[in-house]
C-alpha cells in the first residue's frame, strides 16, 4: 500500500460512521429490501442453500411499512416480479404475504391488488397462501378475510377459460394447497362461461361437467375448452401409445399431463419434443438420448440443434449462458448427477450446446487473498467499478482485509468501487462488511447467482 488511509474520515457526504467510528456507505432499508427480494437476505451474503424465511429475515421491510412506505414496498415487489430480477420466487411472495398481513390499511389494499400480477402461476399463489398461514400466529392477525377471498377470486376470474384450464391441469397443488381448497375458501363466482366450466371441473370433476354440457348448444370457444379438458382426462386413462401421441399433438398436452408409464415410450417423447420449451429441453437432453429419442442423424436431433442455435428462442426463454454451460457439462459426462441414467453424448448436440453458449451472452466474464485485486489496482492506478473474486478454495483475508483494501482503493481513486467475493463452496464464510452496501459475499454458485451479481452491480440491491 502506498499510504495508510484514515478510515475515521468520510470520503464524501454519502458516507456515515459505523459502530467503530469508521466511515462506510450507508445501506438503506430500501437497499436491504431489494436484496431480500432478489435473494432472500437483507445482509451482504447470498447463499445458494435454501434458507427458511421468517420475520427476522425481513426487518427492513417491516420498518419501511412502519415508516409509512408500504405502498413503495409493493411497487418494488411488482417491479422485481415483472422485470425478472429475483433468483427465487419465495422471498418476493413472502414479502407480499407480510404486506398483506400488516396493520397498515393502504399497504394491505395495495398488496391484495398486486396478487394477480406477482402470482403469475398457481404454484406462486399456493406458496403465497402458505406464507400467509405461516405468518398468521407471529403477526397476530386473521387470514381468510374478505380482501383475501376477493384477491383469490380475481386471480381466477382475470384469466380466460383456456388459459385457466392449462394452469389448473398443469399445476394442480403445492405446499398442501389445491385449486379446490382455494375455490371453496374464496367463494368464487365465475365471471364467464369458460371459467364456470373450469371451476366446476375442479370441484365436481369431468364426469359432471360432461353430463351438464353434452346436450347444450356450444360456442366455438366452449367446445374447444371442453375438448381440451376431455383430452386431459382421456390421457390419464389410456395406455394406447398412439392415442397418447394423438392427444399431445392435437391439444398440445405437456409432460405434467401424462402418466409415468407414458414417459417410457420413445414415440411419446418424440411428440412432446415438438413443442417442448427450451428450459425443459435442456433438462431432458440426457433422458431423451438415453431412451433413443435422440439418435445420431435423426430428425429429432436436427430439431434440437435448430432450437438450441435459435437466438430468438434463447432470448425469449431468457436462457443464461450459465444454464447452457451446466447443460453442456452434464450432457457431456454421459450420466446424471443422481440415479442410474446413462447415455452416449451426441456430437451434433454437443456442438449445438457449445454454439448456444456463445449466443446467449455478449460480454465475456472474466489466490484466495481477496484483497490483492484492490491492492494491485491501487498501485497501478487502474480504474474499476467492481472487483469480482471467484474461488473454489477457503477464502482468507491475508495481511490486509479486503474491506480495508477496498476502502483504500475508493479513497485514492475517488471511485465508489464494489467487491463481490464468490466462494464456489457454500461454507457460510463472510468477508463483506454487512453495513457497506458496496460489498457482497456469495456462498456457492448457481444459476440465480448471475442475477444477484447483475442486480448488485447495477445498484438494484
Amino acid at each position: 500500500m502506498e499510504e495508510s488511509v484514515n478510515q475515521m474520515q468520510p470520503l464524501n457526504e454519502k458516507q456515515i460512521a459505523n459502530s467503530q467510528d469508521g466511515h462506510v456507505w450507508q445501506v438503506t432499508d430500501m437497499n436491504r429490501l431489494h436484496r431480500f427480494l432478489c435473494f432472500g437476505s437483507e445482509g451482504g451474503t447470498y447463499y445458494i442453500k435454501e434458507q427458511k424465511l421468517g420475520l427476522e429475515n425481513a426487518e427492513a421491510l417491516i420498518r419501511l411499512i412502519e415508516d409509512g412506505r408500504g405502498c413503495e414496498v409493493i411497487q418494488e415487489i411488482k417491479s422485481f416480479s415483472q422485470e425478472g430480477r429475483t433468483t427465487k420466487q419465495e422471498p418476493m411472495l413472502f414479502a407480499l404475504a407480510i404486506c398483506s398481513q400488516c396493520s397498515d390499511i393502504s399497504t394491505k389494499q395495495a398488496a391484495f391488488k398486486a396478487v394477480s400480477e406477482v402470482c403469475r402461476i398457481p404454484t406462486h399463489l399456493f406458496t403465497f397462501i402458505q406464507f400467509k398461514k405461516d405468518l398468521k400466529e407471529s403477526m397476530k392477525c386473521g387470514m381468510w378475510g374478505r380482501a383475501l377471498r376477493k384477491a383469490i377470486a380475481d386471480w381466477y376470474n382475470e384469466k380466460g377459460g383456456m388459459a385457466l384450464a392449462l394452469a389448473v391441469t398443469k399445476y394442480k397443488q403445492r405446499n398442501g394447497w389445491s385449486h379446490k381448497d382455494l375455490l371453496r375458501l374464496s367463494h368464487l363466482k365465475p365471471s364467464s362461461e369458460g371459467l364456470a366450466i373450469v371451476t366446476k371441473y375442479i370441484t365436481k370433476g369431468w364426469k359432471e361437467v360432461h353430463e351438464l354440457y353434452k346436450e347444450k348448444a356450444l360456442s366455438v370457444e366452449t367446445e374447444k375448452l371442453l375438448k381440451y379438458l376431455e383430452a386431459v382426462e382421456k390421457v390419464k386413462r389410456t395406455r394406447d401409445e398412439l392415442e397418447v401421441i394423438h392427444l399431445i399433438e392435437e391439444h398440445r398436452l405437456v409432460r405434467e399431463h401424462l402418466l409415468t408409464n407414458h414417459l417410457k415410450s420413445k414415440e411419446v417423447w418424440k411428440a412432446l419434443l415438438q413443442e417442448m420449451p427450451l428450459t425443459a429441453l435442456l433438462r431432458n437432453l440426457g433422458k431423451m438420448t438415453a431412451n433413443s429419442v435422440l439418435e445420431p442423424g435423426n430428425s429429432e436431433v436436427s430439431l434440437v440443434c435448430e432450437n438450441l442455435c435459435n437466438e430468438k428462442l434463447l432470448k425469449k426463454a431468457r436462457i443464461h449462458p450459465f444454464h447452457i454451460l451446466i447443460a453442456l457439462e452434464t450432457y457431456k459426462t454421459g450420466h446424471g448427477l443422481r440415479g442410474k441414467l446413462k447415455w452416449r453424448p451426441d456430437e451434433e448436440i454437443l456442438k449445438a450446446l457449445d454454439a448456444a453458449f456463445y449466443k446467449t451472452f455478449k460480454i465475456p466474464a472474466g489466490g484466495t487473498d481477496c484483497s490483492l485485486p484492490m491492492i494491485w489496482a491501487q498501485k497501478t492506478n487502474t480504474p474499476a467499478d467492481v472487483f469480482i473474486v471467484f474461488t473454489d478454495n477457503e477464502t482468507f483475508a491475508g495481511s490486509v482485509h479486503p474491506a480495508i483494501a477496498l476502502r483504500d482503493y475508493r479513497k485514492k481513486m475517488d471511485i465508489p468501487a464494489k467487491l463481490i467475493v464468490c466462494g464456489m463452496t457454500s461454507n457460510g464464510f463472510t468477508i463483506a462488511d454487512p453495513d457497506d452496501r458496496g460489498m457482497l459475499d456469495m456462498c456457492g454458485f448457481d444459476t440465480g447467482a448471475l442475477d444477484v451479481i447483475r442486480n448488485f452491480t447495477l445498484d438494484v440491491i
